[in-house]
């Protein structure tokens, strides 16, 4: 697993992420963040609609995707739905994660 740089970490996240270029260090601001998450997921949801498109097999459904894929809320709203479908009654698996990880590391110092 990779660690992050020490410019940011859990923490300072909270207050925006930091870059350093140049010998200057630039923090996005709260907004630049929320744009920046959802860019993300637009992309995600994009990139599924580009997946779908592979395998559509009506003219029409590739028509709609080539309008609707560079609609960033439209792609966003589709990245969002899925993930809501896929979180799901997912109290069970992090239950079971959190306990597994809380004894792997209960007698690491």
């Amino acid at each position: 697993m990779m660690k992050c740089s020490r410019l940011n970490t859990m923490e300072t996240f909270k207050n925006g992420f930091s870059i350093e270029r140049d010998g200057k260090v630039y923090t996005l601001t709260e907004e630049e963040m929320f744009d920046f998450r959802f860019l993300d997921n637009a992309i995600t949801g994009q990139n599924c609609l580009d997946n779908y498109r592979d395998i559509a097999d009506d003219d029409d459904e590739v028509d709609v995707i080539d309008r609707i894929r560079n609609d960033e809320e439209i792609c966003y709203n589709l990245n969002q739905s899925i993930l809501d479908d896929v979180l799901t009654d997912t109290a069970c698996v992090e239950y079971e994660k959190c306990q597994k990880y809380i004894k792997d590391n209960r007698n690491k110092d």
